[in-house]
């Protein structure tokens, strides 16, 4: 799976500048930069009410800020017509449950509208191999408002592939997944990136983050508070201040792997 060459799509393949955005006088975001290059895994971290997901919207087109710009392929991203802008980027929401009696095959196949007038193309080929990426071809044929959370999210994730856009937004795939499933969707997303793809995922897993993104963005307060490599960005000391609780960043005995994990012990909460 290789997404698809873009014209004007460079090393730095999305980036936005000096964004804020706030409703009814409350700041979201505030003089927010953000880079995202080709062949990486970005990914968006911080504590509840970060900002994560409006950066995300930001970046999709489908949050207009209060400042700032947005650029893909370093073109604004209100030069693009709808149609331009699905060809180049695909959007997985937090929320993604479909109200409709689709089937999963159907709702996988509308990341194919960009592209229906490519001849060239096999929307079936591409459908089947998305939803066989995401482990969902064993119930592509069952109505998606019939699955439990785990399967919607991946009936989604199935789609944003099948979309094959060179930039991709995740907004936490990973919520309602098992660990197997979790480990699935990560991996995917460090393949889309190794073959060319620009990769922004919001995670909450910090662990998860430390793992498998390459550069890593943590937001506080609507701010950009450090930006990084991982090993850079996600230190013990600087978790443990920005989330208000300790966390240990220790080496895995076998592997040797950075490990970002809560400190813990036994706390009874008087209620």
């Amino acid at each position: 799976m290789s997404p698809r060459e873009t014209p004007g799509l460079s090393s730095s393949a999305l980036e936005a500048h000096g964004i804020s955005f706030s409703v009814r006088g409350q700041a979201l975001l505030s003089d927010v930069d953000i880079t995202v290059a080709a062949g990486s895994v970005t990914a968006i971290i911080g504590p509840n009410g970060a900002g994560k997901s409006t950066l995300l919207g930001v970046l999709a087109g489908d949050i207009h800020p209060s400042a700032g710009t947005v650029t893909i392929g370093g073109q604004p991203l209100k030069s693009y017509s709808v149609a331009e802008l699905a060809r180049r980027r695909s959007v997985m929401l937090q929320q993604s449950a479909v109200a409709f009696a689709y089937t999963v095959r159907e709702v996988v196949t509308m990341g194919r509208a960009a592209w229906n007038r490519d001849a060239s193309l096999d929307d079936s080929v591409i459908v089947d191999h998305a939803l066989e990426q995401t482990d969902s071809t064993r119930f592509a044929s069952r109505d998606v408002t019939s699955l439990s959370g785990g399967e919607q999210a991946r009936a989604a994730l199935s789609r944003v592939i099948a979309q094959d856009a060179p930039i991709v937004l995740l907004d936490e795939p990973t919520a309602s997944l098992d660990i197997a499933h979790q480990e699935l969707v990560l991996g995917l997303a460090g393949s889309l990136a190794r073959a060319g793809g620009a990769v922004v995922i919001v995670l909450h897993d910090l662990d998860a983050a430390a793992t498998h993104a390459d550069h890593v963005v943590m937001l506080v307060d609507g701010r950009v508070a450090a930006a990084g490599a991982p090993a850079d960005v996600m230190t013990s000391e600087t978790l443990t201040e920005v989330y208000g609780h300790p966390i240990d960043v220790i080496e895995h005995p076998a592997t040797g792997r950075r490990l970002v994990v809560p400190g813990r012990t036994r706390q009874d909460v008087a209620l």
